[in-house]
């Protein structure tokens, strides 16, 4: 039977009447097209920088939209492999990208896919992505909430086996979908069932094809949905490794003027070999020979950092990182001071940590930048005033701060800094002091949860957005209660989940909600199962991660819980932390593994209490 490629295709099913179009283009015959690359193609070596490239975003002719929400998620620069695939995937070409795991190969689809999509045309799905899991569809789905915010008009859904079927079959009734994102057992379902009309897909894609296409089950079902999309389209396809077999199938999928990507493990680091491939078979093919990552972080592992924090009182200066693949805690080295109630966030792949409180009590203006290159920390301009207890979060490449405490006094004033000059200044205030407040960016905004108005004293439900253009809070729906001393992230699904804290009555909460900035409302989750208040927080892979606090005022816990944001379910896991702690300032990097050592021994003088040294901070002005 012969594939609609012209291709020798073993069990895929072929498109009725359309096999010999296609097979004929530019006059190849079969034979042509089932010949393989060969050693005797001509070979140009380039000598490139192996951890990244000059080129821009900005540089890649994207439209506005991508562009705001590729700098609000704090790139700057493509990877390599995204600066040799987005243009050719926007030309149109079939992509065919073998690439190591966090080198990019999501945002290439994700962001040519939108680069080209017209929402205002059609009312029925454009765009195709498959996943082998429901978690790696659910990353896939929060790529492009996250890169298409900015544009107007676009819906994109989820489909994933162990979801409500009848919510599916509802949520495809409710009105257009441009981009559907899911697993394909679920999505065959749905086709089978006459509620999913794959008509008009422009652009299938596979991701971690080698799973998909390796197990006779799935690529079964991958079989059947692709002959549900149009003859015409783009297809692409990506995955971590390829086997022989698997290679040759994924080539089935593709046209001849297929556009293929091949990064290998090192041999000759940083050389790229281009092969021109139009003698053989008319594929263009870049094998790069490079180390593990191409986004600038070469040799390092991404885990979650925990700086600082505190025990019954006694201020920790050690500086922790939990590795979620191998569920285990290391040691990456110590802050210059002790500290707790700092705020840390990551921007434009810089971890930047920012005032906290001392052992004495006082309130800290310092700013420290972490060097992952050389695992040591950096001096920044200091805050105009000192604070702990705030809310911190990067919008367009500045870092906010706003509200916290300053020994007596509860802040309303909001500080933004502005990395290129090394300066921060004021912005406008909060509609009200705030001490104890979460903040978190989504949306091209910042969102202000809850908080302490006065120290010892009420609790808001308020919840406060920033407007930067028109430099203006204003209030959105309140929480469904009063809380202070709460963490928040956001979810793959957009969504803003708000976990712990204290109650108005001072009872530490388990209880979990999301609020929707979209629709402008909240949505109750489940709850943790132990209540803590000042924990620390962090999102790796799909999973929220939930790292001690106190489980009742003054009572420190050292459990660790992960969140399953699909099933939305919790689970305690049997790694503990190092010691007993609250006020910890959390956040995902990406950090050489050398530097990691995987077990230590704290100093009980240097690590836990550490010292009020005032190198690189200073107390409250």
């Amino acid at each position: 039977m012969a594939c609609p490629y012209g291709h020798d295709e073993g069990n895929l099913l072929e498109y009725e009447g359309k096999v010999e179009e296609r097979a004929t283009t530019n006059g190849s015959t079969e034979d042509d097209q089932n010949q393989k690359p060969t050693d005797d193609v001509d070979r140009v070596v380039l000598h490139t920088p192996c951890h990244g490239v000059n080129l821009l975003f900005k540089d890649m002719s994207l439209k506005p939209e991508i562009l705001k929400g590729i700098f609000d998620a704090g790139f700057e620069h493509p990877s390599q492999v995204q600066a040799k695939c987005i243009p050719k995937a926007m030309s149109g070409v079939d992509i065919l990208c073998q690439a190591n795991p966090r080198m990019g190969k999501t945002a290439v689809f994700v962001i040519s896919t939108l680069q080209m999509i017209d929402s205002q045309t059609l009312a029925q799905p454009t765009v195709l992505a498959l996943a082998p899991t429901r978690e790696l569809a659910s990353q896939i789905e929060a790529d492009y909430r996250r890169l298409s915010q900015y544009f107007s008009g676009i819906r994109i859904s989820l489909f994933c086996d162990g979801n409500p079927l009848l919510a599916d079959m509802r949520k495809l009734r409710s009105g257009p979908i441009h981009i559907v994102v899911g697993t394909a057992g679920r999505l065959k379902t749905l086709i089978r069932e006459r509620v999913l009309n794959l008509s008009h897909i422009k652009h299938f894609i596979v991701d971690e094809c080698d799973k998909m296409l390796g197990q006779l089950d799935i690529q079964s079902d991958v079989h059947e949905i692709f002959l549900e999309t149009p003859f015409e389209k783009q297809v692409m396809m990506f995955g971590p490794t390829f086997q022989t077999a698997v290679l040759q199938d994924c080539r089935k999928y593709l046209s001849k003027e297929a556009f293929e990507m091949l990064v290998v493990e090192p041999v000759h680091l940083g050389t790229v070999e281009i092969q021109n491939q139009e003698s053989v078979d008319a594929l263009d093919r870049v094998v790069l020979h490079t180390p593990y990552h191409l986004s600038g972080f070469e040799g390092r592992e991404l885990l979650i950092m925990c700086a600082g924090g505190e025990d019954t009182g006694i201020k920790l200066c050690t500086v922790e990182c939990f590795r979620p693949f191998k569920s285990e805690w290391g040691y990456l080295m110590s802050l210059p001071v002790a500290l707790s109630k700092a705020g840390i966030v990551g921007c434009d792949k810089l971890v930047y940590l920012c005032g906290g409180e001392f052992a004495n009590g006082a309130a800290s203006d310092g700013v420290l930048c972490y060097d992952a290159m050389n695992n040591q920390w950096l001096t920044k301009a200091h805050m105009l005033s000192g604070r702990h207890s705030f809310g911190t979060a990067t919008l367009i490449d500045y870092v906010f701060v706003a509200g916290g405490r300053n020994g007596a006094s509860v802040l309303k004033t909001v500080e933004r800094y502005d990395a290129v000059s090394d300066t921060w200044e004021f912005v406008a205030s909060l509609p009200a002091p705030l001490t104890g407040c979460s903040m978190l960016a989504v949306k091209g905004r910042l969102y202000l949860f809850g908080g302490m108005s006065v120290f010892g004293g009420a609790l808001s439900d308020k919840v406060y957005q920033y407007d930067i253009d028109a430099d203006k809070w204003s209030s959105v729906k309140s929480m469904p209660l009063c809380r202070s001393g709460a963490v928040a992230c956001v979810g793959p699904d957009g969504l803003i989940y708000v976990v712990g804290g204290i109650s108005r009555d001072m009872e530490v909460l388990c209880r979990v909600d999301a609020y929707d900035p979209f629709a402008d409302k909240w949505l109750p989750k489940d709850s943790m199962r132990v209540p803590r208040y000042l924990p620390g927080i962090g999102v790796f892979e799909g999973r929220m991660y939930v790292f001690g606090g106190e489980k009742s005022l003054n009572c420190h816990d050292s459990s660790i819980e992960a969140y399953d944001f699909v099933a939305d379910e919790w689970s305690l896991l049997n790694t503990m932390l190092p010691s007993a702690r609250s006020g910890q300032s959390c956040v995902a990097v990406a950090v050489n593994s050398v530097f990691v050592r995987s077990s230590f021994r704290m100093d009980l003088v240097h690590g836990r209490i550490g010292c009020n040294s005032t190198t690189f901070f200073n107390a409250g002005r």
